[in-house]
């Protein structure tokens, strides 16, 4: 038998998150709840489609997270909030664990899904992290699709954006749904382990409302909200990118795995509500091993995050623990 026909066996499975944070369970509609479902569904599913049919865990990240980026309801792609100054800085990263590949782009402006900038820049192989102008002129050597800056405009952000210039709390339902009732984080990401075990993780946001043009989190940042290694785990955060940046979280959970021997149940909950708790951070981590072990863990009332893995596990949440809905 053949090596490629034993790792064909291997279990595989992905997970997806779109932010965690302080979201009132009473404000949240029926409608609203519904549309958040079936959109970390359609992502997850993207992802794991893939997946069955043995394409990379890169492939599976990039799919997900593009759906995701796709979707105004989420603070990234079409949904991502306003700077300070009006318009939108987006960022994202992807990395694979097989090689500790990577790609990241930050302050993107005209470049529909930076995921997928993000992979072109891992793949040309020639930098990991670019900026602005330098990462957009890779978007049209690869022919990515290009917008123009008002096509990531949304009311509900608008109104979001205009309400933190006044000092005022926003937190009700937008006509089009693309403004929640949990308004710091909502950062996309997922993580995938393929039939070869290889893993993936991959993040993309538009960061804070009204931030300081030029202000970089996380999520680009491999070692804080990305990380990938065969070795370890796949990992994708969202949160309080600065908190999350000075901890190297991402990174921090892995080496757990890797040099302590933790499970990674145990170095992801030590990191998210030990160490990240510590500081005064708040958000939550998605995790994978090559084995498709996936984990959840977060320390704000609620966290959208979906699963599936080829050993039947298989979930769509928002509140409680895991990827099960409970009480928060």
């Amino acid at each position: 038998m053949s090596i490629d026909a034993v790792t064909a066996t291997r279990a595989y499975g992905l997970a997806v998150h779109a932010g965690a944070g302080s979201l009132d369970r009473t404000l949240l509609t029926a409608r609203v709840e519904s549309n958040i479902r079936t959109a970390l569904e359609a992502a997850r599913e993207a992802g794991f489609r893939l997946l069955e049919r043995g394409a990379s865990s890169i492939d599976a990240v990039e799919a997900a997270i593009t759906v995701l980026e796709d979707c105004e309801l989420f603070n990234a792609g079409v949904g991502s909030v306003y700077t300070a100054t009006g318009g939108h800085e987006l960022e994202a990263a992807l990395m694979s664990g097989r090689h500790l590949a990577a790609g990241g782009a930050v302050r993107i402006s005209t470049v529909k899904n930076p995921i997928r900038l993000a992979r072109r820049i891992m793949e040309r192989g020639h930098e990991v992290l670019l900026v602005g102008d330098a990462a957009e002129a890779v978007a049209r050597e690869f022919d990515l699709e290009e917008v123009a800056n008002s096509y990531f405009d949304t009311p509900g952000r608008l109104a979001e954006h205009q309400g933190a210039l006044g000092a005022a709390a926003i937190d009700r339902e937008w006509e089009g749904n693309s403004l929640l009732p949990m308004t710091e984080y909502g950062t996309v990401g997922a993580v995938a382990a393929d039939q070869q075990g290889d893993v993936c993780a991959g993040t993309s946001t538009g960061g804070l409302v009204n931030k300081t043009d030029g202000r970089i989190g996380d999520s680009a940042v491999l070692g804080a909200g990305t990380y990938a290694d065969n070795n370890g785990c796949g990992i994708s955060a969202t949160g309080q990118g600065e908190i999350i940046l000075r901890l190297s979280l991402a990174k921090g959970i892995n080496d757990r795995v890797i040099m302590r021997g933790s499970s990674l149940s145990l170095a992801v909950h030590e990191a998210v509500h030990n160490e990240l708790s510590r500081y005064g951070g708040s958000g939550g981590v998605i995790a994978i091993t090559s084995n498709s072990e996936v984990v959840c863990e977060f320390n704000t009332k609620a966290m959208f995050r979906a699963c599936r893995t080829s050993r039947g596990e298989v979930g769509v949440a928002i509140f409680g623990a895991g990827f099960k809905d409970g009480d928060p």
